[in-house]
């Protein structure tokens, strides 16, 4: 290839160089002048197992829309419910059955384990009592402590005398209130083997189904809400933000939504990647949480936030 030729050539590679890097600023407008970087807020909940056990069922599919409170999957309850039954014949034997079906004479014994606690607690109020006036008499206490005392030592008076079970067997007492409170935790845990949802969203990944074993903790779903009011930017260091400051959130179609500065980061942070102007170098900022006044956009849609 001649010299001229190769000239001519790179004149052109350069020209074309130029157009290109100017094309990408116009695209990709510097946050110091056009605004700053940002994105709709991501909220993601993952619905993890509370039990170690086996997968019963899971009630939602991928890319449902599901509500708060609802039930996702279901662990299977059978080895909490075997344990439970064995838990209730020990409180039976300790309190003494009484004449009915088991349910009612579960409900005794749990009303008795109550009742002993009571009259501890009584007790102890009566020691506190005590101590309370001789404090008050030296001025290290206040007649309102005596006085909010002396409230619940009257209510667990009028509670006891409404439920008068007579003079409880001291050889099991406490024996009785730990086997109510074994059951009581076991049934809080059967109940948690129903796996609900803590948000309005989509369910956006599935991890096991029915049949599978899973370890306590492990994730079953992944829900996610759909929209959001948050936006998370990244100002440059040095800029002048604070919480309630006023913003404007400019979306890719360009229309603007107004929003208010919830909370500004102690330093830099490192950017998303995604969001570098040259993917070889790494951009740093500020992280700034911005909460729009009206309206909502995409979890992860880039937007331009303005002061």
């Amino acid at each position: 290839m001649r010299r001229a030729t190769r000239r001519r050539f790179g004149v052109l590679l350069w020209v074309l160089g130029a157009i290109a890097a100017v094309g990408w600023s116009a695209l990709r407008p510097a946050p110091s002048t056009q605004g700053w970087v940002g994105y709709g807020a991501s909220v993601v909940v993952e619905v993890s197992a509370l039990e170690e056990g086996r997968v019963e069922s899971v009630d939602v599919g991928l890319h449902d829309s599901v509500s708060a409170g609802q039930i996702l999957a279901r662990m299977d309850p059978a080895p909490l419910e075997r344990l439970r039954e064995i838990r209730a014949a020990e409180l039976l034997a300790l309190a003494g059955p009484t004449p009915g079906d088991l349910q009612s004479e579960l409900k005794a014994a749990r009303s008795r384990s109550r009742m002993i606690q009571k009259r501890a607690e009584l007790a102890a109020i009566d020691a506190r009592l005590d101590q309370l006036r001789r404090l008050v008499a030296d001025g290290a206490a206040s007649q309102s402590e005596v006085d909010d005392a002396n409230t619940r030592r009257n209510i667990l008076i009028r509670d006891l005398a409404r439920a008068d079970s007579g003079a409880p067997d001291s050889r099991n007492l406490w024996q009785v209130v730990a086997a109510a409170k074994r059951i009581d935790d076991l049934d809080a845990r059967i109940e948690a083997t129903q796996l609900v949802s803590s948000l309005d969203g989509q369910v956006t990944a599935v991890f096991h189904q029915p049949g599978e074993v899973v370890r306590r903790g492990d994730p079953l779903l992944q829900v996610r809400k759909p929209a959001t009011d948050e936006v998370i930017a990244w100002a440059q260091p040095g800029a002048v933000v604070s919480s309630g400051s006023p913003m404007t959130v400019v979306r890719s179609d360009g229309s603007e939504l107004s929003g208010s500065v919830l909370s500004v980061g102690s330093g830099p942070t490192l950017l998303p990647s995604r969001s570098w102007r040259d993917p070889r170098r790494e951009e740093w900022g500020i992280a700034v949480r911005v909460r729009l006044d009206e309206g909502v956009i995409l979890p992860d849609e880039p937007v331009l936030v303005r002061l």
